[in-house]
């Protein structure tokens, strides 16, 4: 399903960017989404799972096209209100991506092991939560600032498991 969501997410952060009138949101995303659409494309030729790929994939456009919709409606009645709205969204969403590595750290602290975990997403984790904190600072925009600060702390985190725990499984212990 991350496949799908990253879509999502790419999709309502180029939308927030749109609306913002953010030109730096917006080409990131742009970007973003259409690497995202390749990786789909070389993982859709690739994998035995087709079906289950469509599934996602309708789901995904699903739920951007009823998000982007609600939001068409939202910018109708008042900009301020869709841009907030849009805003809460993409904060949702983001928290959620930067914290799901964390679903392995009750197997990481079982086995004393990091084996579960990548040790570059975690890096990127923080350089990209930091360097986008960052950003919304200088530009004032606290949709931007928490969910990348959130990031940023997840990543320290992760981070901090690989310090404790050994990239080891708990057998070669």
């Amino acid at each position: 399903m991350i496949k799908g969501v990253c879509i999502f997410r790419a999709l309502m952060w180029m939308a927030y960017g749109i609306l913002k009138h953010d030109d730096t949101i917006m080409l990131v995303n742009v970007v973003g989404l259409f690497m995202q659409i390749g990786y789909m494309v070389v993982f859709y030729a690739y994998t035995a799972e087709r079906a289950r790929l469509r599934v996602q994939l309708l789901f995904t456009l699903v739920a951007a096209g009823s998000t982007l919709l609600y939001i068409s409606y939202a910018f109708s009645v008042s900009e301020e209100s869709a841009v907030f709205q849009l805003g809460i969204i993409c904060n949702i969403i983001t928290v959620i991506m930067f914290a799901s590595p964390l679903s392995t750290v009750a197997l990481v602290i079982r086995t004393k092991s990091t084996m579960s975990m990548s040790l570059p997403m975690s890096v990127g984790m923080v350089l990209v939560g930091g360097l986008w904190f960052l950003y919304g600072i200088q530009v004032g925009d606290a949709f931007v600032e928490v969910p990348n600060f959130c990031g940023f702390v997840l990543g320290l985190i992760q981070l901090s498991l690989f310090v404790l725990y050994s990239r080891r499984t708990s057998e070669t212990l």
